[in-house]
Parts: structure tokens; C-alpha cells; sequence
């Protein structure tokens, strides 16, 4: 855990000579899913919220550490019972993003996610705390599509992620899967 803080503190303080650090904010929605072998349970609706930072390596290559609060997880549904999982991670993820059109770009990379709250709802109103069920921490990777409008300074994202690290404790191969869409604002564009 020290050692991917301390990448990211790195990169979010250091400031390079003739390739500015844009930072901004970011918000969007998760549709998640857990997968155990082969089973695919049903998605649940959730929210991604954090901080970005953009370094420019070249003019059509940028490196993007970000730091978000994801709420993520999956529905269990029994007949006439639905309980729905919600993990809420502080992902840490490192994307390297490669300019293909104006404004548009692909973009992969890591991510490292710790568990910090987990709880389990049914529809009859029972809440419990699930965190014990789960290991603490959840690593994978991004790939997806990303606009910014330079003016505006502000953009568009969406990302598919895949889980590579197995999350349950009782259960083993159980991978975190889903998709990200979402906005972001740089407070300064470079």
C-alpha cells in the first residue's frame, strides 16, 4: 500500500519543466458486476467521484494519475429476495492516454483499489456490514475512450475495467467487472 501512495504523491506534487501538471476533478456513474467462475451476477448502479492530474509526455501522449471514491458491486436475486453488495473503494489508478483525433483519445492503464466500507441491502430494508467478506484490496486495469474540449476545458470519459484479483474470502475467483462514464473539469489546460 506505501508504495503506490508514494507513486502517486510523487506525481501529483512534482512539477516538470516545460510539461505543465493540469489538475481537475471528475464525477461520473459505475455499472459493476462480480464474476465467479463463469457466473456473471447481476450489475448494480453506483457512483465515481476523485481528483485527476494531467502530465503531458509528448503532444500526443499524456500520463493521468487519479484518486477517486468508487461505489461499486452486484445484486444477488432468489426468487422473490434482492440483495444488493456495495463496496466503496479508494481507487488509485494510473492511466497513459494516447492522442488519436482532436481531442479524442484511447487510453489503459492500472489500478489499485482499497476496500474501505462494504455493506449488503435487501428489499425489505435489512442492512448489514459485509467488509469481512471481502479481501482488503482489488487490483486490474482500465481501457477506454476519452474527449476533452480544450476551451472548455472540460471532457467525457468511459472506461471498461477488469478486475485481475480474487475478492471474496469464502469464495475464490471472484472478479470485479464494469463500466465507468463520467465528466471531468481541468482547472488549468495546457
Amino acid at each position: 500500500m506505501k508504495i503506490p501512495i508514494a507513486i502517486f504523491s510523487l506525481l501529483f506534487t512534482m512539477n516538470v519543466k516545460a510539461q505543465p501538471v493540469n489538475f481537475g476533478i471528475k464525477g461520473g456513474v459505475n455499472v459493476y458486476h462480480l464474476t465467479s467462475y463463469g457466473y456473471q451476477y447481476p450489475s448494480l448502479t453506483g457512483f465515481n467521484a476523485g481528483i485527476l492530474a494531467r502530465l503531458h509526455i509528448k503532444r500526443t501522449l499524456t500520463l493521468q494519475p487519479e484518486i477517486c471514491y468508487s461505489s461499486e458491486g452486484y445484486k444477488f436475486i432468489d426468487r422473490s429476495i434482492i440483495i444488493k453488495n456495495i463496496l466503496g473503494y479508494v481507487n488509485l489508478s494510473l492511466l497513459l492516454q494516447y492522442l488519436v483525433a482532436k481531442g479524442i483519445m484511447i487510453e489503459a492503464g492500472p489500478q489499485f483499489g482499497v476496500l474501505v466500507n462494504a455493506k449488503s441491502k435487501d428489499n425489505f430494508g435489512n442492512t448489514a456490514g459485509i467488509k469481512d467478506d471481502y479481501t482488503r484490496n482489488d487490483f486490474g486495469g482500465f481501457v477506454g475512450l476519452c474527449y476533452t474540449h480544450s476551451l472548455l476545458r472540460s471532457g467525457i470519459d468511459i472506461r471498461y475495467y477488469s478486475g485481475f484479483t480474487n475478492l471474496g474470502k469464502t469464495y475464490q475467483n471472484e472478479r470485479s467487472k464494469g463500466i465507468q462514464a463520467g465528466i471531468f473539469y481541468l482547472l488549468k489546460h495546457r
